[in-house]
This record gives structure tokens, C-alpha cells and sequence, in this order.
């Protein structure tokens, strides 16, 4: 019988209340220091040797910017405090270089079921390494280092015990930057790690910032559960991240297509105009995109130019252009002077000839609408409590409309002015 997994694992981060003031450091002892430290022309000597130092940084800072680029503080920062990463690096030699080749070489040879001494394996290699020139084992010492750099980056555990305490710690640190950023910065939110491989087993891992984010989020959103958000993130992941696969009918893939590319197309569109608020148009193309923007589209693969919404429902040329909007073949581009102008000309001829479609504008198009005011009719209801008076009966007069209110009130003060 499978032990009963969790369906998620929430960690609240503490409640914290920074102090408006500043934490106060400890104050520090002051180093011992002999007679001869202790002299004016010491410390002086000492401020002139500092100020040599900032100076060559400061002018090997200028440099740096001259040919790379960046700001001046950037090289700054890396100049006075890069080098704490480096005390503890060791650095490459060729004879480590060559060893570690060695073993590389031997572990992908013929002999890899035999199980050899390394140090046996040097001995006897060892006039290879003799024979070897300055410019190869410079070779030798580069591609050490990216091999180093590669497991620093990839770091694989293929244990589960090791896999699992890797998770943990990871997550922890985690935890920990998103907590030393809210303490720095003032920044709140949460964490969901989710598995993606069949052999761990471990619930959906939460952590909030702030414990009242989840219940603000449970209230606010509809059937919001982190139990069930983590198990839909963590089969999304299992299945290698492919919505193609959630998607079982021809339909749905289409619209999710369509949905794509117009999108794209919107998104490159505002890359190009700088306008975030443009918008692709297809039916006024020219108009509102070639003249409007002054750029063009080019490398539509479908064989109908119009809305996707509007284009069929096979799956294949939309999967195409799909395909030309992420490799950049369809793109947009701007246009030069002379062709912008061209196209001037010929959008006019065709409005002339009628062949372009034109919006009709409004009767009242300059001048200011009347606003609506319901809160003149509901004034009375307001004062007044109770049911809202009924509309008169139409049935009761012939006529087919109720009595005017005008001739009855004519007719009282007629009455009145009798009297």
C-alpha cells in the first residue's frame, strides 16, 4: 500500500516589522597598532598609498568603459570587491589539465571495464606530458576550466536521497533570498516548486512571504487552491512542458494557434513602433499599418491575409506561420523614404477609385455628448421609502396612451381660477 502524499506543502515566512531606524552595528575594537604605526607620517603615508590605489582603479574604471561599455561604477564594484570569489577558487594548472584528460580519454577508450589506478595510469603516461608544448597546454587548462565551470553549473545527483536534500536546500535558499529581498527592498510574494520526474516523490512546496497573501488570494479568487494549482503546474511538468499535449482535439490546437499568433504579430508590432498600444489591422492594412506606422509585414506564409480568427481551421498552415513568427522569417519592417511615398500614392488612387473601404463617421462627430443622469429619477426614490410606483395601465384608455398630465392639471386651474 502507496503511503498518502500530501497535495501541497506550505512553509508562511515569518511576520516582520522593519524598524524605521537603521540596525546598529557593533561597534568594532580598534586594531593594536605599534608607536611607529601610530605617527602622523604613517597615516599619511598610508591615506597617499590608498589614493593611489582609487586613483588607478578609477582610471582603469574609464578605460574598461571606453572599450566595453557600462557604467563606471559597475568596474568599480568588481575591481573592490570581486576578488572575495577568488580566494577560495584554485586555480588550473597544465599538470591538472592533462591529468584530468587522461582519465577522460582512458574512462572513453576500450578500457572501460577495467578498473586502473590513476596514479599508475600518470607514471606511465607520463612522458606525454613532457613532450607537450606551452600552446597545448594552454589548450589543456581551457578546456579544464569549462568542464569545472559545466559541473559547477550542472552539478548532477543521481541518488534520490541526494536529490531530495538538493530540493530542500535549494528551496531553503530560496526562502532566504525572497526574505533578505522583502527586509532590503520591501518585495512580497510566493513560491511554488513542483516536481517533474516520476522517481521523487514530494508534495507541491509553497512559501508566502507574507501568510495572509494565500487567505487575501483564497478570498478574492475563485476556487483558488494551492493543493490544486500544484497538481495541475506538476502534470503540466511531467509532460515535458508541452501544451500540445493538454490540447486532444484539432479545435483546440487551431485556436490556441490563432490565439498565438495574433498576439505575436501585436507584440511585434509594438516592438518595432515603440507604441505599446499598437495593434495589427488587416482589412485597412494599408492605411493603419503601412501608412499609419510606416512599416510593413513580411514572410506571411498562409495563403489568406486576414484576422487568424477569421483564417480556416487547419491545423498545418497555421502551424507554419506559427513557426515563421518565432524564427523571425515573418517579421515586420520599416519602410524607407521612397517606398513609403510610393505607397501614398497608390492608398490615394484607391480611394479615389473607390476601392478602398472607408469607415463612415459619425453626424456629431467634434461635438460633446450629453452626459446621463440617473440620479435626478432615483432623488424622489431616495426620500420616499416603499415599493416603486407602477407604470399606468395603457389598457384602460382607448386611445391607447395614458392621460396627459399637462390638460389635467390645465383643467384644475381652470376649474380654480372659476371659483
Amino acid at each position: 500500500m502507496s503511503a498518502v502524499v500530501p497535495r501541497a506543502d506550505v512553509t508562511p515566512g515569518p511576520i516582520i516589522f522593519v524598524p524605521v531606524d537603521p540596525t546598529q552595528d557593533k561597534k568594532r575594537k580598534n586594531a593594536t597598532l605599534t608607536e611607529d604605526q601610530l605617527t602622523q607620517e604613517g597615516r599619511d603615508a598610508l591615506a597617499a598609498a590608498l589614493e593611489a590605489v582609487c586613483d588607478f582603479a578609477s582610471e582603469k574604471a574609464e578605460r574598461l568603459v571606453e572599450t566595453y561599455g557600462y557604467e563606471k561604477e559597475y568596474y568599480l564594484r568588481l575591481i573592490f570587491s570581486g576578488g572575495a570569489s577568488k580566494m577560495s577558487e584554485r586555480r588550473s594548472n597544465p599538470y591538472n589539465a592533462w591529468v584530468h584528460d587522461l582519465a577522460k580519454r582512458y574512462s572513453q577508450g576500450p578500457h572501460t571495464t577495467e578498473v586502473v589506478n590513476l596514479f599508475h595510469l600518470q607514471r606511465e603516461h607520463r612522458h606525454e606530458y613532457d613532450a607537450l608544448t606551452e600552446q597545448q597546454k594552454h589548450k589543456l587548462v581551457t578546456a579544464y576550466d569549462e568542464d569545472r565551470q559545466l559541473r559547477k553549473l550542472l552539478s548532477p545527483r543521481f541518488e534520490q536521497g541526494d536529490r531530495e536534500q538538493d530540493i530542500r536546500q535549494s528551496f531553503k535558499a530560496m526562502q532566504d533570498m525572497f526574505l533578505s529581498l522583502k527586509l532590503r527592498a520591501g518585495c512580497d510574494g510566493f513560491i511554488c516548486l513542483v516536481k517533474s520526474d516520476d522517481d521523487l516523490s514530494f508534495p507541491s512546496m509553497w512559501y508566502f512571504t507574507n501568510p495572509e497573501i494565500d487567505r487575501y488570494l483564497s478570498s478574492s479568487i475563485t476556487r483558488w487552491d494551492i493543493g490544486r494549482i500544484g497538481e495541475l503546474t506538476e502534470k503540466f511538468c511531467m509532460e515535458a512542458g508541452n501544451i500540445m499535449r493538454h490540447l486532444t482535439t484539432n479545435r483546440e490546437r487551431a485556436i490556441w494557434f490563432k490565439k498565438e499568433i495574433s498576439e505575436k504579430l501585436n507584440s511585434k508590432l509594438a516592438e518595432i513602433t515603440g507604441n505599446p498600444k499598437a495593434a495589427m489591422a488587416y482589412k485597412d492594412y494599408d492605411g493603419k499599418v503601412a501608412l499609419g506606422h510606416g512599416v510593413i509585414l513580411e514572410g506571411w506564409t498562409h495563403e489568406i491575409f486576414a484576422a487568424p480568427s477569421a483564417l480556416p481551421m487547419t491545423l498545418e498552415p497555421l502551424r507554419i506561420l506559427f513557426d515563421a513568427l518565432n524564427s523571425g522569417h515573418c517579421h515586420f519592417r520599416r519602410l524607407t523614404g521612397p517606398e513609403l511615398t510610393a505607397r501614398q500614392v497608390a492608398y490615394g488612387e484607391k480611394l479615389k477609385n473607390g476601392m478602398v473601404t472607408i469607415r463612415k463617421e459619425r453626424s456629431d462627430k467634434g461635438t460633446k455628448r450629453k452626459f446621463y443622469r440617473s440620479d435626478i429619477y432615483t432623488a424622489n426614490d431616495d426620500q420616499e421609502e416603499g415599493p416603486s410606483q407602477k407604470r399606468a395601465c395603457l389598457e384602460d384608455h382607448p386611445s391607447g396612451f395614458p392621460p396627459d398630465s399637462s390638460s389635467d392639471s390645465s383643467s384644475n386651474s381652470d376649474s380654480s381660477d372659476e371659483w
